[in-house]
Order: C-alpha cells, then sequence, then structure tokens
C-alpha cells in the first residue's frame, strides 16, 4: 500500500513540530521519528488502528507520546488525514 499524506495532515504535523521545537529540538526529532516510523509501519498493517470518530477512518494511537493519526485505508492507499494531539479538541467530520 502506498501511503499519501493529505495537506491538513502535514499542516498539523509541521505544526506540532515546530511548536516542539522552540521548546526541546531533541524531543521535537524524537516525536517526529516515532510519528513517522509509526506511519510507516501502516503500509503493512493498514488496519491496526482502531475504528474512528470521523466516518470511514481509522485511528492509531502513537505510544508514549500524546498524538493520534487519523487516516482512511482506499483500496491501495492510505490516507493521512490529521494528526492530533490529544490535549486539544478533536477537529469536525472530516
Amino acid at each position: 500500500m502506498t501511503i499519501l499524506w493529505t495537506q491538513p495532515a502535514r499542516d498539523s504535523f509541521c505544526q506540532h513540530i515546530e511548536y516542539l521545537l522552540k521548546r526541546s529540538p531533541a524531543g521535537a526529532r524524537k516525536v517526529k521519528t516515532v510519528v513517522l516510523e509509526a506511519i510507516a509501519h501502516l503500509e503493512q498493517t493498514p488496519f491496526m488502528g482502531r475504528p474512528g470518530r470521523w466516518q470511514n477512518t481509522r485511528e492509531l494511537v502513537i505510544d508514549k507520546h500524546p498524538y493520534i493519526v487519523a487516516y482512511r485505508i482506499n483500496v491501495e492507499i492510505i490516507e493521512i488525514l490529521y494528526i492530533h494531539h490529544t490535549r486539544q479538541d478533536w477537529p469536525v467530520n472530516r
């Protein structure tokens, strides 16, 4: 399967990393690596995430970090929809 990032997913991920960079560059690098590795793992096990809040989506909870990756599985594509920080309000339906 191929992983495709939507623009809202890219934007939200970049915002989280930029925020972390101001406080801890090493921490930002660690979070970035962990999230990207978890997303890459979806290629082999796309159904590993729990059923999502949005229709026809799944959510990958990032272990030891307060992030959830919202994604959708389409035939041969895993569409990354949004990177959510658990202390923020969940955005409206996508």
